[in-house]
């Protein structure tokens, strides 16, 4: 045996591999592994080709290559950089698309443990200097770090939605199950991606009041996180006509923290009230079941202060859907449920006045 064969034996021992040369195979490290940093699972099959998923979004995918060199696996990125690899990372759009068209493609080249279960090498990738998330000042194509992918045991079962997509009069009560034993459920309630640490847990029946996007996944120690469950539900909208222009106030949330109560509606074509009056003016009053009425703290749109609930005309992106969020404080734990809410709007004819019924408080 050559100087050189006999130098890279000894340093896939050293790495903890246990199968000789001449036994090595693709299909070796076939199968599912949890991704280091960033990265959520990466699937590799035996030809080779495989694909690695975010820890971020696991509905972003990007393919790799697996090819043996010198007795170690060398994993490829195999497609071009996209900015969405990038904003994984948390970068801003404007950084994440200076660092697609500047960065190195991704390698890893590893050794596979004698174990199987493990494999550790390194990571050829870039090091990128910043001021903040989206202001790259240097990269840096020569940046090699330590990486450690571990083995997934299995693959753990969709959640079951209890009730099917579909538009329903009025709030309704949702429950999440899974087949696989010891799972954790995790949800989102806005259609946005789940992840082992994202989202919400799930503990018993969702109340789902407003129209919704229900995006649910499973996920267990040393498996692989299931497959997404999805479901789109709409309950009713209720509709508002102004004598001078007609606009549609959906309610999208209503929670607690501690003893304040946020509603959240969004509104859209509120600009048409702004254009007419100069500012919009809400009115609002609050009445939990226990029969008491509750006044508003604050209010404001789309993340603006509106002060006292009044948003000047500039404030409102034309035909873009507003939300307005409105915060009801010292409201006791004992109430779960908003018997009336009413909004009124620049305290105008008594037809700009809506009121949304048995809203139930989530927790």
């Amino acid at each position: 045996m050559s100087k050189a064969a006999l130098r890279t034996m000894a340093l896939a021992l050293l790495a903890g591999a246990s199968l000789s040369l001449g036994a090595q195979s693709l299909a070796d490290i076939a199968g599912s592994w949890q991704g280091d940093k960033v990265l959520g699972t990466v699937f590799i099959k035996a030809d080779g080709t495989g694909e690695v998923t975010f820890e971020a979004d696991s509905r972003l995918k990007m393919a790799v290559k697996v090819t043996i060199q010198g007795g170690q696996y060398v994993v490829a990125q195999a497609e071009p950089n996209k900015p969405a690899f990038y904003q994984a990372f948390k970068f801003g759009p404007n950084a994440a698309a200076r660092i697609s068209k500047e960065a190195r493609p991704m390698k890893w080249i590893f050794a596979l443990s004698a174990d199987r279960a493990r494999l550790n090498g390194k990571k050829e990738t870039t090091g990128i200097k910043y001021t903040d998330l989206d202001t790259v000042t240097a990269i840096d194509n020569s940046y090699v770090r330590d990486s450690v992918w571990t083995r997934l045991t299995g693959k753990v079962a969709a959640p079951a939605i209890s009730l099917a997509s579909g538009s329903y009069p009025s709030a309704q009560a949702v429950t999440l199950s899974c087949a696989t034993p010891g799972a954790v459920i995790r949800y989102s309630l806005d259609g946005s991606a789940i992840n082992e640490t994202a989202g919400l847990v799930y503990s018993g029946p969702i109340s789902v009041a407003a129209s919704a996007t229900l995006v649910a996944v499973a996920v267990k120690d040393g498996w692989q996180v299931s497959d997404a469950a999805q479901a789109e539900y709409k309950i009713a909208g209720l509709s508002m006509k102004a004598k001078w222009r007609e606009f549609d106030i959906e309610l999208v949330r209503c929670f607690r923290e501690g003893n304040e109560v946020t509603v959240e509606i969004k509104a859209t074509n509120m600009q048409e009230l702004t254009r007419w009056f100069g500012v919009c003016r809400w009115k609002t009053r609050l009445f939990g079941d226990d029969g008491n009425m509750y006044d508003k703290t604050e209010a404001f749109f789309a993340g603006q202060s509106a002060g006292m609930g009044t948003v000047a005309t500039g404030e409102l992106p034309s035909g873009v859907p507003v939300k307005l969020s409105m915060k009801f404080s010292n409201v006791p734990a004992s109430v779960k449920s908003i018997k009336l809410l009413e909004l009124q709007v620049n305290n105008q004819q008594p037809d700009t006045v809506l009121s949304f019924k048995d809203v139930p408080i989530a927790d």
